[in-house]
C-alpha cells in the first residue's frame, strides 16, 4: 500500500543512500500513487541523470508527465522505452492510449496489436503467465475486443495472488459493458491495495454514478 509513511521510509532511506537509483524509481512511483507528478519527475529526472536505463523508468515518467498535463514530454518518455524495449506493454498500451487522444487511431491501434501479438506468443509457451493474460487483456481492450479482454482477465483473476491491475482492467471492461456493479466490486477490491489510485478512483465514480442513474 503506498502511503506518507512509505515516502518518508524512502527518503530516509535515500538520505543514506542519496544515488540509489532503484530506490529513486520506488519513491517517484509512490509519489505518482499520491498524485504528486511534480515530485515523481524530480525522482526520475535524477535517476536518468545517474545513469539509469530502464523501460520502466521511461515509462513511469511518460505517464508522470501525461498527467502533469504534457503530451508532448509523456510521448518522450514512452518513445525512450520501447527504444530501449520495443516490445514493453505498458509503454505501448500508454504511447497507444496517447495516439487515440490524438485522434491518430492507426498508429493506436498497431500499438495495442503489437502487445496482443506479443503476449499471445508468451501464452503460447506459457498459457497461465499471469502477466501476459494481463496486458494482453488490457490491450485488447484498449482496441475495442471487449470479449477476448474479459476472457484473458477473468482467467488472470482466477489464477494465485492476481495484481490489482487485473481488477483495474477487468472493472473498466465491466463498466464498457454495463455492469456497474460488477465493475464497482472490481475497483474497491483494487483500492483496498492501492487506495489512493487515481485512474481507480475516477473509474470508481463513474462507475457508482451508473448505478445511481440505473436506480433513477
Amino acid at each position: 500500500m503506498v502511503s506518507q509513511d512509505a515516502i518518508e521510509t524512502l527518503t530516509r532511506e535515500l538520505a543514506a543512500d542519496p544515488d540509489n537509483v532503484g530506490l529513486l524509481h520506488a519513491r517517484g512511483r509512490a509519489w505518482h500513487r499520491l498524485a504528486d507528478n511534480e515530485r515523481a519527475i524530480a525522482d526520475y529526472d535524477r535517476a536518468v541523470t545517474l545513469g539509469l536505463q530502464s523501460a520502466a523508468l521511461h515509462n513511469d515518467r511518460g505517464v508522470a508527465w501525461w498527467h502533469r498535463g504534457s503530451d508532448a514530454r509523456a510521448l518522450e518518455g514512452f518513445n525512450a522505452a520501447l527504444e530501449l524495449d520495443p516490445d514493453h506493454p505498458l509503454a505501448l498500451i500508454n504511447r497507444g492510449d496517447l495516439y487515440e487522444k490524438r485522434g491518430d487511431l492507426t498508429r493506436a491501434a498497431t500499438d495495442f496489436e503489437r502487445v496482443i501479438d506479443v503476449q499471445t506468443a508468451v501464452l503460447q509457451e506459457r498459457p497461465h503467465d499471469l502477466a501476459a493474460l494481463t496486458m494482453r487483456g488490457a490491450a485488447a481492450n484498449r482496441a475495442g475486443r471487449l470479449d477476448d479482454a474479459l476472457l484473458d482477465l477473468n482467467r488472470a483473476a482466477e489464477l494465485p495472488n492476481p495484481t490489482t491491475k487485473v481488477f483495474r482492467h477487468r472493472g473498466e471492461i465491466l463498466l464498457k459493458l454495463g455492469r456497474a456493479a460488477a465493475a464497482l466490486a472490481d475497483f474497491d477490491r483494487c483500492l483496498k491495495s492501492d487506495p489512493h489510485n487515481p485512474i481507480v478512483q475516477s473509474l470508481r465514480d463513474s462507475a457508482t454514478a451508473a448505478l445511481e442513474n440505473k436506480a433513477e
